[in-house]
């Protein structure tokens, strides 16, 4: 009796690890063979003329030209040719091997091309490498998974902007993301207009402007008389008892004139 009750269990067993396999072994995907068309064109040429397939895949030729032409390997893992391949008529090869094929028409040695066997699976056409690793890494040690923000729009990164809020664009010589001060006077190139003179002499020199053009009384007789004034803007101003002893002055002149013309 309990042998029959442990053969019984064994069988559920192997039953239950044969249907698991089965799940398993559907739930993978089958690899299967896939075919491949090149052409041959009216202009004598394959096409393409570069082709990457996997093991077991099919390749099949077709003569779209009016003339007949072959498909003959001239160095590979394996040798294949198609013979003559007339007008509209076809052929196929299976690449059982990996490895780089080059082949060309054997009436036309103009006519070459290649074709690239790689074992299914091994990832050469994958546009992964598998290391689940960013590959965009600039190598300063930063992961870059996303591109560095340029909060300022200058060109320079946050990460290596000392000035990430302040466009530098046009007045960075030392791309640190900062507008230069070159004269070291405390005002910035994009304001100072003469940003490599602390002094700033170069507005002397600027054009239009060959001195420095200061308005205010030039007369030294006014009481606001301003020595640094270049250019009178008629706010002179003086004492009253010099204006009317100037009228007394004048006022005599004329009385001795008149008496002059009397006599």
């Amino acid at each position: 009796m309990l042998e029959i009750i442990y053969r019984n269990k064994m069988q559920f067993f192997a039953l239950s690890i044969f249907l698991m396999i089965s799940v398993i072994l559907m739930m993978i995907p089958s690899v299967s063979a896939e075919d491949h068309d090149i052409s041959i064109t009216d202009d004598m040429n394959f096409n393409p003329e570069d082709l990457t397939i996997n093991v077991d895949d099919v390749v099949t030729w077709t003569n779209n030209d009016g003339m007949g032409h072959t498909a003959t390997s001239t160095d590979g893992p394996a040798s294949f040719d198609s013979g003559n391949i007339a007008a509209g008529a076809t052929w196929s090869f299976t690449f059982t091997e990996a490895g780089t094929y080059n082949y060309e028409c054997d009436y036309h040695s103009s006519m070459t091309a290649s074709i690239t066997v790689v074992e299914s699976g091994d990832g050469s056409n994958d546009t992964e490498d598998g290391d689940e690793s960013n590959d965009t890494d600039d190598g300063d040690g930063s992961n870059d998974t996303e591109e560095s923000p340029d909060s300022d729009n200058d060109g320079i990164s946050d990460d290596d902007d000392a000035c990430p809020e302040e466009d530098a664009t046009g007045h960075d010589a030392d791309a640190d993301g900062c507008i230069d001060d070159s004269d070291n006077d405390g005002v910035k190139n994009d304001v100072d207009v003469c940003p490599f003179d602390p002094e700033d002499g170069c507005l002397a020199n600027l054009e239009g402007n060959n001195e420095t053009f200061i308005e205010g009384c030039i007369y030294e007789t006014a009481n606001n008389y301003n020595s640094d004034a270049t250019d009178d803007d008629g706010s002179c101003q003086y004492d009253a008892e010099d204006s009317s002893s100037v009228g007394f002055l004048i006022a005599g002149i004329c009385c001795l004139i008149i008496a002059l013309r009397r006599r």
